[in-house]
């Protein structure tokens, strides 16, 4: 009879410890989840929220407190799971310099012990700055001359068309067949999405317009910052593989063909 009580006792054991194995895992394993998601969220949220007009009129990175919110709400909505409840809490956001601090908390599943239903709040914060300029320069140490200004250019509605017709139609009437099936092929994610869109691409002051702007920033960020227009060309994902930027192929690529037809115009000059 012991022997059976003992066997009995064991086996509860057994049971309780699995369980506060299971519990332990998921809790951990769903922060783990949560905090990337947070942070994938807030990361992609805060460039959405970037102010291009106000970059283009000075030079400076600033973002919309009330685009960023609304942002993030939509995308973490989108892409959280359903069987949570989460509490999502913004504080300390600045738009210049952009700046944002976001805490969600996510309530567990109830755990009943000794009659008594427990739960426990998952939090999970970030801090995320949004940094432009070069990298490695303490502006605090560095004299003017070692201060550099990047080049800026203007994109023109004829290679927003372009580049729409380009990726939803296959046209090679703009770039010719090469350097078509290059953009056709590259890693052109945001302007592909961008060019899936349809909108109209012919008016500078439309909503449309400006997510053109912000897609050719993300697909073509290794250009984009640097102090030479032979780097800018040569940095260009569109280029063939492997080929030494020269006078001959300086159109090889999209932005050294825009700059040639006149529909990627500098506007800044750099030093």
């Amino acid at each position: 009879m012991k022997e059976s009580y003992w066997g009995y006792w064991l086996v509860m054991l057994g049971i309780l410890v699995i369980g506060v194995m299971l519990l332990i895992s998921s809790t951990t394993t769903g922060t783990t989840q949560d905090y990337y998601e947070l942070k994938e969220t807030a990361s992609a949220s805060i460039i959405d929220a970037v102010d291009y007009s106000y970059y283009r009129l000075y030079g400076d990175l600033k973002i919309s407190k009330e685009k960023f919110i609304e942002n993030f709400i939509r995308r973490f909505s989108e892409s959280a799971t359903m069987t949570k409840e989460y509490n999502i809490s913004f504080y300390d956001i600045h738009e210049v310099p952009p700046k944002v601090s976001v805490k969600i908390s996510s309530v567990s599943n109830s755990v009943n012990v000794a009659n008594t239903a427990n739960s426990f709040d998952l939090v999970n914060k970030i801090d995320m700055i949004l940094v432009g300029g070069a990298e490695n320069k303490d502006t605090s140490t560095d004299n003017n001359s070692s201060i550099k200004t990047c080049f800026e250019y203007m994109a023109s509605t004829e290679l927003a068309i372009a580049i729409q017709e380009t990726l939803n139609n296959n046209s090679t009437t703009y770039f010719g067949v090469d350097l078509s099936n290059r953009i056709i092929n590259a890693n052109l994610t945001n302007l592909k999405k961008w060019a899936a869109a349809k909108g109209d691409a012919g008016k500078v002051e439309s909503e449309y317009y400006s997510e053109f702007i912000k897609a050719m920033l993300l697909d073509f960020s290794t250009s984009f910052g640097r102090s030479t227009e032979d780097d800018f060309i040569e940095a260009d994902p569109t280029r063939p593989s492997n080929t030494t930027l020269t006078s001959e192929n300086r159109s090889s690529g999209l932005l050294g063909y825009a700059i040639t037809k006149g529909w990627l115009t500098k506007t800044g000059k750099g030093s």
